[in-house]
C-alpha cells in the first residue's frame, strides 16, 4: 500500500487535468464495480509484456498487460477488470519525459488505459512510467478531484463538488 500512495501522490502532482472516465455498462442491478489497478511499466521497447516487478495491482486477480504500438504509444490493459467512470493517471518514471493518459475505457471487459510519452521538447519517446485506474470512492484515503485552481490560495481551498 505504500507504493500505491507514492503512485497516486506522484500522478497527481505530475499529471495533466483528470476528467471523468466514460461510462461502462452497468451489471444486472445497475451497481457499479469497484475497480482498482496500477503498474510500473519498466520495458519501454517492449510491445507486449505483462510486468513481473511486485508493482502491479489489479483489484480483479487478472494480469496487467502493456502494448506499445509505436514509439511512446502505449496501452495498459487490466485484464478481467471493468468498470464506470474513475480517473486514470499516469507520470513517466526516471527520467525527464512527460507521459500522459489520452483516453482510458472498459473494453472487452478489461479496463484499458492508453499512454503517450514524449521528451521535453515535445518529440514522442519510449519511456518508463507509472500508471493508475480507479472508480472507488470508499473510504477516507480513497478518491479523486479535479483541481480547478493553478495558483491556489496560501492555506489552499475547497475544489468544486463536481
Amino acid at each position: 500500500m505504500v507504493f500505491l500512495t507514492a503512485l497516486v501522490a506522484v500522478s497527481v502532482s505530475t499529471a495533466g487535468p483528470a476528467h471523468a472516465g466514460p461510462a461502462a455498462e452497468l451489471p444486472i442491478g445497475g451497481e457499479v464495480p469497484p475497480i482498482e489497478g496500477y503498474v510500473w511499466a519498466n520495458q519501454p521497447a517492449n510491445p507486449d509484456y505483462l510486468p513481473a516487478t511486485g508493482y502491479d495491482y489489479n483489484s480483479a486477480g487478472g494480469a496487467v498487460q502493456v502494448l506499445r504500438s509505436a514509439v511512446g504509444v502505449y496501452q495498459v490493459r487490466f485484464l478481467g477488470m471493468a468498470g464506470s467512470g474513475g480517473v486514470a493517471h499516469v507520470s513517466a518514471y526516471g527520467n525527464n519525459n512527460v507521459c500522459t493518459v489520452s483516453s482510458w475505457v472498459p473494453s472487452l471487459g478489461d479496463e484499458a488505459v492508453n499512454v503517450r510519452c514524449f521528451t521535453p521538447t515535445g518529440a514522442p519517446a519510449d519511456s518508463r512510467f507509472i500508471a493508475h485506474v480507479t472508480n472507488r470512492t470508499d473510504g477516507t484515503s480513497r478518491g479523486y478531484l479535479w483541481s480547478n485552481d493553478a495558483t491556489p490560495p496560501a492555506g489552499g481551498y475547497t475544489p468544486p463538488a463536481t
